[in-house]
């Protein structure tokens, strides 16, 4: 019985153990099973001192030493340290040690255990044995007083002995039937009362021992239902977190997606207006250089127009010397200049072509392509008007004596021609002053201009380049959605794999506890006043996996309609993934009727394996 009691709160010690990750993982305290798997360790402690204390034969001495070695290094090794893990609160490494430590320990000890109980099993029938034989013994010893008086009474000893040696031989079966594990069938009580207490015993020793084989058996049930709901319960709460977490990150990376392609087409736009406006400074460019080749043909003209005008003004400075030259001569001659009446009024007509001449030279210096050939007329006609002057003088030199009555016409004529040289002089350095200025503005507006046209190419070259890089972020920024788009994609059959890899990684967790049959069925969800078409990928007693129909927010209701097999079942989304809906039926709306389309669809089909189930 201390053995009995030894190996049962060893293995709900395991079963405590077993349990507190979930529980750690789940946030339940474990401070209480802590605390009971160190009682159940006293209790060993207790009821392995009472045993050992009872040991007489060697064999059974030297396996309990083997067994007590096994216990000392499963508690150093095994238990301790995970309660030392437990009271950190680490469930991982808990369940780590547990598979890893503990129970390769605790697989030892308990055979041990089981070798001694079965030893100590056939050590009490080898004794039960030796009593009988020594009861014979002893029987045989009893003095016979009289052996022919008392042989009727012999006889009778001879039949009680031989129905004694039946009833030990009953007894000694069924305490072998009971040390092998047999607790079933019917203890007969012997006729003689002498036996009926010791069946007794034997009935409520049997008793006792299947009372607590069922009693653990109900643990265990009990201990495989809370790990089970405990599994199932981290499980839910894992696959929560990751369908929240990888939700989270496939907004984001939509978001970032949607960004990515607003910044592609700013990229784009940005592109097409540096573009334009290269394209606008090429242009402002080529005019830049056109008024700059104008301005420097102006410069030349206006060069050109100064030294005109500088030559205008020397022969006017010649004119005027030789007006007063006249004027000189004329005084001189005075008295003869009342016979010249003709000649002042030659040198009248060469006043007026004068005036008109510097008309001219005033209107042509106005005119800056044109002042060549105007001062070159001007130039002819001067000329021309000195030669007549010339012929007039010999004429009046011959006439002197003709040209007193005249003189002091010719004179008031010589001084009015002088006063309009001197005018034309004045008019002359004016123009030519203006001229000056003319070109040294023009020579500032060329400079200017020639500032601007490389300003302008400058200009031009940092508008292709922003049109260059423009074109470049948009060619990344297509790159960046494209990536956005896989990396989504990418996200999402990562949530698939994980709430697949947490669902299927241990029994207790996986809802999928019916086998999942690949099919390919046409089918119909009527849900939300919609009607989805679509087909089954795959199906299972309670639920299906539907393809190729627009996604439906998780918890939605509907029926599923097969219209070949012509039934239809209630069901609800339970997610919506990447191969399609994922659907769970109503309990009461299976049918006898979806049980036999059901069998028809999976008759000739293999289950899927359950990493690949829906």
């Amino acid at each position: 019985m201390r053995l009995a009691e030894i190996r049962d709160l060893s293995r709900d010690t395991i079963l405590q153990v077993s349990l507190m990750p979930a529980e750690i993982e789940a946030g339940i305290p474990v401070s209480q099973r802590i605390a009971a798997i160190r009682s159940e360790q006293a209790r060993i402690g207790e009821a392995w001192s009472a045993l050992t204390a009872r040991l007489r034969r060697e064999e059974e001495r030297s396996l309990a030493q083997r067994l007590a070695e096994a216990r000392q290094r499963f508690w150093q090794e095994g238990l301790e340290p995970a309660l030392a893990i437990a009271e950190r609160r680490d469930g991982p490494a808990l369940r780590t040690h547990l598979q890893e430590r503990m129970l390769p320990l605790f697989a030892p000890a308990n055979q041990l255990n089981l070798a001694l109980a079965e030893l100590h099993a056939s050590r009490t029938a080898e004794a039960y044995a030796g009593s009988q034989a020594d009861y014979g013994q002893r029987l045989w010893l009893v003095p016979a007083a009289g052996l022919g008086g008392l042989l009727l009474l012999g006889g009778l000893g001879l039949l009680g002995f031989a129905g004694q040696r039946s009833h030990l031989r009953q007894l000694e079966t069924e305490l072998v039937k009971i040390a092998r594990g047999e607790l079933k069938g019917h203890i007969h009580t012997p006729p003689a009362r002498e036996f009926r207490p010791v069946v007794a015993l034997l009935r409520a020793m049997r008793a006792r021992i299947a009372y607590a084989e069922q009693e653990r058996a109900e643990l265990d049930r009990r201990a495989g239902q809370e790990r089970t709901a405990a599994v199932r319960e981290m499980a839910d709460k894992v696959e929560d977190a990751t369908r929240t977490a990888v939700d989270e990150v496939a907004q984001r990376t939509e978001a970032m997606a949607a960004q990515a392609a607003e910044v592609a087409g700013m990229a784009e736009r940005l592109g097409g207006n540096a573009a334009a406006a290269a394209e606008s400074a090429g242009r402002a460019l080529d005019n830049t250089q056109a008024v700059a080749a104008a301005t420097e043909q102006l410069s030349a003209s206006i060069r050109e127009i100064a030294g005109q005008t500088a030559h205008a003004t020397a022969v006017v400075a010649r004119a005027v010397e030789g007006g007063r030259a006249a004027e000189s001569t004329i005084a001189t001659l005075a008295q003869a200049a009342g016979q010249v009446h003709e000649v002042v009024r030659l040198i009248g007509d060469v006043a007026e072509r004068t005036n008109l001449l510097a008309l001219n030279a005033t209107i042509e210096a106005a005119r800056a392509g044109e002042a060549g050939k105007g001062f070159a007329v001007v130039a002819s006609e001067v000329k021309q008007l000195a030669a007549q002057t010339a012929r007039a003088t010999e004429d009046i030199s011959r006439q002197l004596s003709g040209i007193q009555s005249a003189t002091e016409a010719a004179v008031r004529a010589v001084s009015g021609m002088g006063q309009a040289i001197d005018e034309i002089s004045g008019t002359a350095g004016a123009i030519a002053a203006a001229v000056e200025q003319q070109g040294a503005a023009t020579q500032e507006i060329a400079r200017n201009v020639a500032g601007n046209g490389e300003e302008v190419r400058a200009m031009a070259g940092r508008i292709e380049a922003v049109a260059s890089d423009a074109a470049a972020a948009g060619i990344r920024a297509v790159r960046m959605r494209d990536g956005s788009g896989e990396v989504d994609r990418g996200v999402r059959g990562m949530r698939q794999d994980l709430l697949q890899m947490v669902r299927t990684s241990m029994a207790e967790a996986d809802r999928r506890m019916e086998p999942r049959y690949p099919v390919s069925e046409p089918c119909l969800i009527e849900a939300n006043g919609q009607r989805l078409e679509g087909s089954l990928v795959n199906i299972s007693a309670h639920g299906a996996l539907a393809g190729g129909i627009a996604a439906l927010p998780a918890g939605t209701r509907g029926t599923l309609h097969l219209p070949r097999r012509k039934v239809q079942i209630a069901c609800e989304v339970r997610e919506a993934g990447l191969r399609g809906l994922h659907l769970r039926f109503d309990e009461q709306a299976i049918t006898d009727a979806y049980r036999r389309a059901f069998e028809a669809l999976t008759e000739t089909a293999y289950p899927q394996p359950r990493d690949r189930a829906a």
